[in-house]
């Protein structure tokens, strides 16, 4: 439950932020913030895709979600370098992810499983 607490408050956050997104991130730069948003919520929805699984889906996500700017299903303006953000924001999700387990498995052998969403959680309590 806190897990899907967690990815839910992070997913939710970031569809809010797509609003003002163009202020904060400009342009590509957007689009490699929208991979994280969508890892997040494929990580809420399911938690025990991999991380590799996960940074693919949202990869596909949007880049479908581009093609069908292209055919005229959905408003915006197809870019075709957009693709190249969403490959770049998928790779970073997928690096981080794999980092952070990485040295959370060093420090303590026993854990089988932290996300990153999970591992900033306990950074703010602390």
């Amino acid at each position: 439950m806190k897990n899907k607490l967690v990815y839910g408050s992070i997913f939710f956050g970031a569809l809010s932020m797509g609003a003002v997104g163009e202020i904060f991130f400009p342009g590509h730069s957007q689009d490699v913030a929208y991979c994280f948003s969508s890892y997040s919520g494929v990580q809420f929805c399911n938690q025990e895709m991999s991380p590799f699984q996960s940074a693919f889906f949202a990869f596909s996500a949007q880049a479908l979600g581009e093609v069908c700017q292209k055919y005229g299903l959905f408003p915006g303006t197809f870019d075709w370098k957009d693709f190249i953000s969403y490959g770049v924001g998928a790779g970073l999700v997928f690096g981080t992810e794999k980092m952070i387990r990485y040295f959370e498995k060093r420090k303590n052998p026993e854990i089988k499983k932290i996300s990153l969403f999970e591992k900033l959680i306990e950074r703010g309590r602390k």
